[in-house]
């Protein structure tokens, strides 16, 4: 249980990095630069008022691509990821990373650099100090809005709170050798992938979580559970559950969890730094038993898990419990009391078996009916052949991903590049911004019904992705 519960959050965390980036499709338009590089010295950011195509600057909210295909004109808006704020001061370079002479820019006050004498699918880069460098290839679009993520990522602002669960004393006794426990948890915000949704959190002198409350047979101690949580509206609430340790006590990972009820608490709403104490958790009786099929993961990912949502209007998403193929079956809340007016949605996430994760494949289900049982789609596998050699980055992608986006982080996690495929390669250079040392490769590729790299935007874009799979290399430059 606790092993399942951080390799996930260890890829959310990474994702978090490749997907506000995604783009990428089965466009054919060209992949060469044909700008006249004789005017990099020239162009003007006219902010709109010298379009030779007629089109007037748009800042696309989340970032995408717009305003039809490049005819002279194009529109680059820079923005901070975490707040679509434009970033002013930022250069954005046009062609392709090995070209001699690329179209150079410096956004304005409003994120903007207007190139004119363009036409056709651009390579753009946009880089800023503090954050990490982003390019998109083949990008086709008079309008393009492109994010930039902070590095190293901003700490993420916590508050804490502090309480109890109601009619803790009184609930069902675990048998001798087993145990009841209460793991507490915050609901997450609705970007699936913000860091703020994992959270480590503190533990104790014997390396228990704080947000874990415990009764063993004739050692009954009482719940007093400490979280910390991020900002803002929220839901915290705890799945109560008897663990049967077997043979091996000391191994949390191996215990056969029996859910038994849960808690929650609605209308929290604290702000950073803020401590709310003495919260009691409210129990949850009315549930309903949920089976997971789990399908066939691809080869090598046999570490397997789903982890159900209950999607609030105003409060976030509630992770409820993670399922396995060897706990397929729980009791999950029903939508009524706290939960009124929500819906379910699911993700399965499959990890290569081992302690170090270099691959995984994920699935997404939305609005999920949950009576009868639900079982997961079918998976995807990850890209194979990623590679580093000599300057040259390549992967061989899988059948049914149309999304693919490259992240690059150097040793310390932090990241360094992010490269968004628009236009159908796997094969590609880097701009002179990855640094030395030890650097981590991750392909990400996805499944988007639907998507038009030509005209996106990414916020929906990311609602609409079906399933995700990831493979990574570790290379010196």
């Amino acid at each position: 249980m606790r092993l399942a519960r951080a390799r996930l959050a260890l890829l959310l965390t990474v994702m978090a990095l490749t997907i506000p980036a995604a783009a990428c499709g089965d466009d054919d338009s060209g992949t060469n630069n044909t700008n006249d590089n004789s005017n990099s010295n020239t162009n003007q950011n006219t902010n709109g008022n010298n379009n030779t195509n007629g089109v007037n600057p748009v800042l696309i909210p989340g970032s995408g691509v717009s305003s039809g295909a490049i005819a002279g004109t194009l529109h680059v808006h820079v923005i901070n990821a975490e707040d679509d704020a434009p970033l002013s001061g930022a250069t954005v370079t046009v062609g392709e990373p090995d070209a001699g002479s690329p179209l150079i820019m410096t956004t304005d006050a409003a994120g903007l650099a207007t190139f004119t004498g363009v036409t056709g699918a651009q390579v753009i880069t946009a880089t800023a100090n503090g954050f990490t460098a982003v390019t998109w290839f083949g990008a086709n679009g008079a309008n393009v809005t492109i994010p930039v993520v902070r590095s190293p990522a901003q700490p993420v602002q916590t508050a804490t709170i502090t309480g109890t669960i109601e009619g803790w004393d009184n609930m069902q006794n675990p048998d001798i050798g087993d145990y009841r426990a209460a793991i507490v948890n915050y609901s997450h915000t609705d970007n699936i992938l913000d860091p703020a949704n994992a959270i480590v959190q503190p533990v104790d002198g014997n390396g228990a979580g704080l947000n874990l409350c415990t009764w063993y047979f004739m050692n009954e101690d009482p719940c007093n559970w400490s979280l910390t949580t991020r900002i803002g509206p929220q839901i915290v609430y705890a799945a109560i559950v008897i663990g049967d340790p077997g043979s091996t006590p000391s191994d949390f990972s191996d215990d056969i969890i029996t859910v038994i009820g849960y808690a929650a608490l609605t209308g929290l709403n604290p702000s950073a730094g803020q401590t709310l104490s003495n919260q009691m958790l409210l129990q949850m009786n009315d549930t309903t038993s949920v089976t997971m099929g789990f399908g066939t993961p691809p080869a090598g990912l046999g570490d397997v898990t789903a982890v159900p949502y209950i999607v609030t209007a105003n409060e976030g998403r509630v992770p409820i419990f993670i399922f396995t193929p060897g706990m397929p079956t729980a009791p999950i809340p029903n939508l009524t009391g706290p939960f009124a007016g929500a819906t379910y949605d699911m993700l399965g996430l499959a990890n290569t078996t081992g302690a170090v994760d270099t691959e995984a494949s994920l699935s997404f289900m939305r609005n999920v009916n949950v009576g009868g049982g639900v079982s997961l789609p079918s998976w995807l596998a990850p890209p194979t052949g990623v590679s580093a050699n000599g300057g040259t980055y390549s992967f061989t992608p899988s059948t049914g991903a149309n999304v693919h986006t490259v992240t690059f982080t150097d040793s310390q996690g932090n990241g360094a590049w992010v490269a968004s495929l628009l236009d159908g390669r796997t094969s590609f250079t880097a701009p002179p911004v990855l640094p030395t040392g030890s650097v981590t490769m991750t392909v990400a590729e996805m499944t988007v019904p639907g998507f038009d790299p030509a005209n996106f935007n990414t916020p929906a874009m990311a609602d609409a992705v079906t399933q995700t799979a990831t493979s990574q290399t570790i290379f010196t430059p």
